[in-house]
């Protein structure tokens, strides 16, 4: 149950607070995971052991993003235009 709680709280913080730091997003995603833990009337377990489920579970989702690109996350998406090189016959230079 522990795992459980902790994924849905690191992903809601990762979704929900995406511009905050990553010391934020970890305070709220632990105030979450508590949350969760109340709300179905389990015991909370020690901090130590929600430190680690929290890191492991923000470990997993950052293997899991994939890498943003400015290209393909800009809103318009332009598809470039392959122009041919044509090079030009120069002439011979003057022999003296």
């Amino acid at each position: 149950m522990l795992e459980k709680c902790v994924q849905m709280a690191v992903s809601m913080a990762e979704q929900a607070y995406d511009d905050y730091g990553p010391l934020e997003k970890k305070q709220v995603a632990l105030r979450a995971a508590i949350e969760l833990f109340n709300a179905f009337h389990l015991p909370v377990p020690q901090p130590g052991a929600l430190n680690t489920a929290l890191e492991a579970a923000v470990f997993a989702v950052r293997q899991t993003q994939r890498p943003r690109s400015p290209y393909q996350d800009a809103p318009t998406r332009v598809n470039p235009v392959v122009v041919p090189v044509v090079q030009a016959a120069l002439p011979e230079p003057a022999r003296s």
